[in-house]
């Protein structure tokens, strides 16, 4: 493995840990133990983008703002009376990773063909969490339109080639993770949602951490 490789190989191995002791921590209802693993889960791919930054980039400093954006949604959403401050904190983050994607591609020219399958996938989320949300429907409308479109950017840059296919795919699991924390949240309370949306939304953050620097 080469010198340039090797950092990175450190830090995934490190969020590969982190998030078993998180899962570990939720599974058991440790709520101490959740305050400790999830920053450190989360400060481990805030600080690959650190590293991976170029300050003199714009995009690169959109994409480390929706990042640390993410870190604080995590912490706000480790209690559930925090719940509405964690939900408005990652749309403040997807909306920084939009601003980043338009800096790498101007949006009109992101591919229809990859917008009309996010739109009718969005269309399908918010059915069938409109009847479960009540007085947060509002909020959960915006958040859906939000990372759809955030969605549509990472899938649209990666197959046009303005950013690394990590941005499609992380871009996909966040949007996937985010369904798990829906039905969490809104529809039925499981561990099978922790199990399948944590460490989807660590990949999918680990990923958009690896973009950073493609775009100069």
């Amino acid at each position: 493995m080469s010198n340039s490789l090797m950092p990175v190989a450190i830090w995934i191995v490190a969020e590969v840990a982190a998030v078993a002791w998180l899962l570990n921590a939720v599974r058991n209802d440790q709520r101490t133990m959740q305050w400790l693993a999830k920053p450190t889960a989360s400060a481990i791919f805030v600080a690959l983008g650190l590293m991976m930054a170029d300050f003199s980039s714009a995009f690169d400093l959109w994409m480390v703002t929706g990042l640390i954006l993410g870190m604080a949604g995590d912490l706000l959403l480790i209690e559930r009376q925090t719940f509405r401050w964690g939900l408005l904190t990652f749309l403040a983050g997807h909306a920084a990773f939009i601003i980043a994607f338009n800096r790498a591609q101007p949006w009109p020219t992101w591919s229809p063909l990859v917008l009309l399958p996010v739109i009718i996938a969005a269309a399908a989320v918010t059915r069938w969490l409109w009847p479960h949300a009540s007085s947060m429907q509002g909020a959960v409308l915006a958040y859906i339109v939000v990372i759809s479109l955030m969605a549509w950017g990472g899938i649209a840059l990666s197959i046009s080639g303005a950013l690394p296919i990590a941005a499609g795919i992380g871009a996909t699991l966040f949007f996937l993770s985010d369904l798990a924390v829906a039905r969490h949240r809104f529809v039925k309370a499981a561990f099978l949602n922790r199990a399948i949306g944590l460490p989807a939304y660590y990949a999918a953050q680990m990923l958009l951490a690896l973009t950073i620097g493609a775009v100069h």
